[in-house]
């Protein structure tokens, strides 16, 4: 078993990259465009996620390891 004391909150990198990211658009075109492509980002990340999803109803295509 892992324990989470021992692991670095990556999450929160998350954030960190995301403002680096929209600031730095920002500087170089315009707030709207960095709003934009922020959102696009998100919207981009979140479609990944549901599709990498496993979902408990498909037929099971390889074996998920579990630590």
């Amino acid at each position: 078993m892992i324990d989470m004391d021992d692991q670095i909150p990556i999450h929160n990198a998350g954030y960190a990259i995301g403002a680096i990211f929209s600031g730095v658009i920002a500087d170089m075109f315009d707030i709207k465009i960095a709003i934009i492509s922020t959102g696009v980002l998100v919207l981009f990340s979140a479609l990944w996620i549901i599709f990498r999803m496993e979902k408990p109803d498909a037929p099971v295509l390889k074996k998920s390891v579990k630590i």
